[in-house]
């Protein structure tokens, strides 16, 4: 009888100190107070304050070393009613070489009096968009038509950019799991996957510089009326 009560006694004091322990716990591990100093650093980071322009929160840091270039493709739709439809093309023209631009495509379409409609299609460095623009609207007579949009494809291009370094990867570990194949049946096997592989990358690589050239020279379409047609 003593020793059960004995090992009764023992049960109800490891108890007690258990949950003893278990009470004192969350001051031991209570969160130490907030250095306001620190906060008040670490929180100011670009765009979350007042008045911080979004303009400064668009350069962000990707990686150590890299920043965000914006690619923006732009294009407008311009029809025009002009003096002379021939001549306004030769103008043109001139504008577009001395831009460093030029005109990638043009038509015409005479009319029985012989008056001649006329589109041209034309690739202008980006940082003289608005300046072609505004000489375009200063040859005309009247302005019938006009359209102005913008796309920006940085975003499809940073992940063309990290899509192009995996499969690049992907193609160096299966060129050395070729080299280590011991039989034709594993060479063939891993060859394929390679040959998908690469064609993946030239694939990738192809829409990269067809990003990389929409974003360095807009597109102006423009379509000349001459005032005479244009007349009711």
């Amino acid at each position: 009888m003593r020793r059960r009560s004995g090992i009764f006694l023992l049960i109800l004091t490891l108890f007690v100190v258990g949950c003893g322990a278990k009470m004192e716990a969350p001051s031991q591990s209570q969160a130490p107070a907030m250095d306001t100093d620190s906060y008040a650093e670490t929180s100011r980071t670009p765009g979350n304050l007042p008045g911080e322009s979004f303009a400064e929160n668009e350069a962000m840091p990707l990686d150590v070393g890299e920043t965000l270039p914006k690619m923006i493709v732009y294009n407008a739709d311009l029809s025009l009613v002009v003096q002379d439809t021939v001549a306004t093309q030769e103008k043109i023209a001139e504008m577009a070489d001395e831009m460093g631009g030029y005109v990638s495509n043009a038509s015409s379409n005479a009319s029985g009096n012989g008056l001649m409609r006329i589109s041209l299609t034309l690739r202008i460095p980006a940082e003289n968009f608005n300046a072609a623009m505004a000489l375009l609207r200063s040859m005309a007579l009247e302005i019938t038509h006009e359209s102005i949009g913008s796309e920006d494809v940085t975003q499809e291009y940073v992940d063309l950019e990290s899509r192009l370094k995996a499969l690049e990867a992907k193609a160096e570990r299966l060129e050395e799991l070729m080299e280590q194949a011991e039989d034709t049946e594993s060479v063939l096997a891993v060859y394929e996957q390679l040959s998908v592989t690469q064609q993946e990358i030239e694939q990738t690589k192809g829409r990269m510089r067809y990003l990389e050239r929409s974003a360095a020279m807009a597109t102006i379409d423009v379509h000349l009326t001459p005032d005479e047609l244009s007349q009711p």
